[in-house]
């Protein structure tokens, strides 16, 4: 049987934490961009490897290549680059989006769907695994890490089809139940997951 991870690390002040939560949230909310714009080059370094692996071939494109491999070749560094470009953009202009979360949050709480703890990448196959409420006392061990998600009312097609009418925010074990405390007392008529 697995040991739950402590709620609070050693050495962690909870008065620190719980003086100033949304200053935690901005925090982790930078946090999340940082990796996001790691992996976005990440994804696009992997795409320039690709594509001078293929270049710097003895034989480029020579007899026995069948073009529907050629085809599969620069169909995948495409998403390589298309991919990590997305994650880039997406890092590097999140200052607007994070403004407007904490403005909805704070001003306008009715616009907030659900709030809610997960798992990141629990297992093969699957993204985000739910944590049940009281969190603090449900919350498995995960590598991975964990997520706290927001999401807004009423997306437009555009926002549901891109999934950002919901916000990810990483955030450690002994961070999730100060910030979703204080998540749930600005947004008290958020539901919590979705059902199980």
């Amino acid at each position: 049987m697995s040991e739950k991870p402590p709620l609070l690390a050693p050495g962690v002040e909870l008065e620190r934490v719980l003086a100033d939560p949304e200053a935690l949230l901005r925090k982790r909310l930078g946090r999340t961009e940082i990796r996001r714009a790691i992996f976005a080059l990440l994804l696009i370094g992997l795409g320039a490897l690709l594509l001078g692996l293929y270049l710097h071939d003895p034989e480029p494109g020579g007899e026995h290549v069948p073009l529907s491999a050629v085809i599969a070749v620069f169909v995948l560094i495409a998403m390589f680059f298309l991919g990590g470009v997305r994650y880039l953009w997406e890092a590097l202009t999140s200052g607007p989006r994070h403004a407007r979360l904490l403005r909805i949050v704070r001003n306008e709480p009715e616009r907030v769907a659900r709030i809610y703890a997960a798992v990141m990448r629990s297992r093969p196959g699957v993204h985000r695994e739910l944590i049940r409420p009281p969190e603090a006392e449900n919350m498995p061990a995960a590598a991975g890490g964990y997520h706290i998600v927001i999401e807004l009312k009423d997306p437009s097609r555009l926002e549901r089809l891109l999934g950002i009418h919901k916000h990810a925010v990483i955030a450690r074990a002994q961070d999730i139940p100060a910030l979703l405390a204080y998540l749930r007392a600005q947004a008290p008529n958020a539901a919590g997951p979705p059902d199980f």
